[in-house]
């Protein structure tokens, strides 16, 4: 079960982390957005706080927080609303100052669909160079090609994605169909480990 936070808590929140800029900055923004892990509940204490400003002139570096700052043209425009990382906070995030006319407008896009197969055929194709390197680098590529296999998934049936830790815990069908496309672009057999993904995804 997903547990979110209010809009209290997660006001509460960054205010501790920003300080006593906090007002100050809400005046120049048209809004600020808590999301992630921290606003759903599955958070460990070494999570930072996602933060979504509109508009803002946010300092580059808060301790704790992971910002991100977009122009007011951007977030209105349709490409946000129909992308993975606009639909995941129109879905699991929560507004702390400001207001988002457009909130009932977001949906999943093809072109978001789209980007997230250009990723995993970009990350699948590196799999060879990084396997050249740590275990531990492996280990956290093929961890992360996983992911977003599921994230896939998801977008192509028209769902918000929600945070990494809530991911992890889903066990999605990965259609061989998606296997097959990646090793025929590629022109390769692709790793036994994605293969047995797609295996137990289907017990």
């Amino acid at each position: 079960m997903i547990m979110q936070l209010n809009t209290t808590n997660a006001e509460c929140r960054l205010r501790a982390l920003v300080g006593h800029r906090f007002d100050e900055l809400c005046e120049q923004s048209d809004l600020i957005a808590v999301f992630g892990s921290r606003a759903v509940g599955c958070h460990t204490s070494m999570s930072d706080l996602d933060v979504l400003v509109v508009g803002g002139a946010w300092p580059r570096f808060i301790r704790g927080v992971d910002l991100i700052c977009v122009t007011r043209s951007r977030f209105e425009s349709q490409l946000w609303l129909e992308s993975e990382l606009g639909t995941h906070i129109a879905r699991y995030g929560h507004i702390v100052h400001g207001n988002w006319p457009c909130l009932g407008e977001t949906r999943i896009g093809a072109h978001a669909v789209a980007r997230k197969r250009h990723m995993i055929l970009a990350r699948t194709s590196a799999v060879e160079a990084v396997s050249r390197r740590t275990p531990i680098s492996l280990a956290r590529h093929c961890r992360s090609l996983s992911r977003d296999l599921s994230r896939l998934r998801l977008l192509e049936a028209g769902l918000p994605v929600p945070p990494t830790a809530v991911v992890d815990t889903m066990r999605l069908t990965l259609a061989s169909d998606i296997i097959d496309e990646f090793s025929n672009q590629l022109r390769v057999s692709l790793p036994s480990w994605l293969t047995e993904i797609a295996a137990h995804s289907e017990d």
